[in-house]
């Protein structure tokens, strides 16, 4: 974590909406996904309790929690409806009970916000809403600032993702190069973040030629973009949704935010069955997408569940559908290799 992530909210989960927090008048960093597997360190009090099977990015945060990397932040909010966030937090919260981890280490909270667009589901996201603003006033004061210039920055962040999100489908900018650069931004605070990502926007990243094949990447969350790099050898890789989509329009203040990200269509935790299947098909229209790759991090428990529904919408649309399998956070190159020659036999 860099220097200037000192002093922000920590968040954790996949997909979870920073905007909820800048726009309540803190900062905040995602530290879900490191840009490596974090290393056993001798002395590890906590590493023999963790199972084999535990997802990558529980693992990781647990040891990075033990090994003192959020010491200076104030706290840790986890989002429920991610995969792994909930275990992340009792895990925490049980090592912290039984003297594994320290007692001073940041503060821990579990936001339960439901993805629905249901009535109820408001009324209870408002009362969590209600509850997380409590629990930030007590552990910090709100940054300096005005919420309209803070509107502002998260308008303008939105506007740089939903650039080079076009770039990239235009094959004007390399998938690797935006997924890697997306990445980083989610462990910035708010106007680094914005720095980054209009850095790459004006940037030449033209591609070397390649064979105009049209694919989208989606499956398990990845943190490293060895995979995106092995499907460009093969194609444009025209829609990535590996670090999730900017929302239509930015929100309009703190409770639209909340309120979006309830709705919101495209994640595949959505309450309503089938509802980001169903999301994707225009999206996969719009990118004009001919073939679209599969793959799942060895402990998945949801993606794979996912998998039939979108080989079926596929089906439907006439598109190709290639599973890649089994493929981790952090591919190495044997892994990569694997993926390599699948996608060759499929290409072929």
């Amino acid at each position: 974590m860099g220097e200037e992530a000192v002093g922000s909210i920590v968040v954790y989960g996949h997909g979870f909406p920073r905007e909820i927090v800048w726009l309540a008048g803190y900062e905040a960093v995602d530290e879900t996904r490191p840009d490596a597997p974090v290393a056993l360190r001798d002395g590890s009090r906590i590493s023999a309790l963790l199972e084999p099977f535990l997802d990558p990015y529980v693992r990781s945060f647990l040891l990075r929690l033990e090994q003192g990397a959020f010491d200076r932040n104030p706290a840790v909010i986890f989002l429920r409806e991610s995969p792994g966030a909930l275990h992340a937090y009792q895990y925490a919260l049980e090592f912290r009970r039984l003297g594994l981890l320290p007692e001073d280490g940041p503060a821990l909270f579990i936001f339960n916000l439901l993805m629905s667009p249901d009535e109820e589901v408001s009324v209870f996201n408002a009362a969590e809403l209600a509850r997380l603003e409590s629990f930030l006033r007590e552990i910090q004061p709100r940054r300096a600032g005005s919420v309209r210039e803070t509107l502002e920055r998260v308008s303008l962040r939105a506007s740089l993702l939903g650039q080079i999100a076009q770039a990239q489908s235009g094959g004007r900018l390399s998938g690797a190069a935006a997924f890697n650069t997306r990445n980083a931004a989610m462990h910035m605070p708010l106007a680094r973040s914005i720095e980054v990502l209009n850095q790459l926007r004006g940037r030449d990243l033209r591609k070397p030629p390649a064979p105009d094949h049209r694919f989208a990447l989606l499956g398990s969350p990845l943190a490293g973009g060895g995979l995106h790099r092995v499907v460009e050898e093969f194609g444009t890789l025209a829609l990535d949704l590996q670090s999730g989509l900017p929302a239509p329009t930015p929100p309009k203040d703190l409770q639209q935010a909340v309120l979006q990200f309830s709705e919101a269509s495209l994640s595949p935790r959505q309450a309503r069955p089938n509802a980001f299947i169903e999301a994707l098909e225009p999206l996969l229209a719009k990118h004009r997408i001919e073939t679209v790759l599969w793959q799942v991090d060895p402990t998945d428990d949801l993606w794979g569940w996912l998998m039939p529904n979108m080989r079926d919408l596929c089906d439907r649309m006439q598109i190709g559908f290639i599973d890649l399998g089994f493929v981790p956070a952090w591919p190495d190159e044997v892994c990569l290799g694997k993926a390599r020659r699948r996608l060759r036999g499929a290409m072929s």
